[in-house]
């Protein structure tokens, strides 16, 4: 399981390195887009930044990347009761 903290040294650990003719800027790829909007999206979570349907959608992508199911078990019980009250659904394929 994973927390915030843990998270974020992932991302930071994950980037590729920079070929030299970007004078070291940092182009991120689409993998990397979503690993920092759902950083974003977990700040905000744990700050009670979102409102119900915010919240609904972030554990709706959690549970369509699998995420939920690695991080803290807080994530999954939610996710697992969203689930069952049908608020959320599972992906299928």
């Amino acid at each position: 399981m994973f927390g915030l903290a843990e998270i974020k040294a992932m991302n930071e650990a994950e980037k590729p390195p920079v070929p030299s003719r970007f004078n070291g800027l940092y182009l991120p790829n689409k993998s990397d887009k979503l690993k920092t909007d759902l950083t974003s999206q977990l700040i905000a979570y744990e700050q009670n930044e979102l409102n119900e349907e915010q919240k609904l959608n972030f554990f709706q992508r959690l549970v369509n990347t699998g995420i939920v199911w690695k991080l803290q078990e807080h994530y999954g019980r939610i996710a697992h009761s969203l689930l069952k009250a049908g608020l959320i659904k599972l992906r299928k394929g």
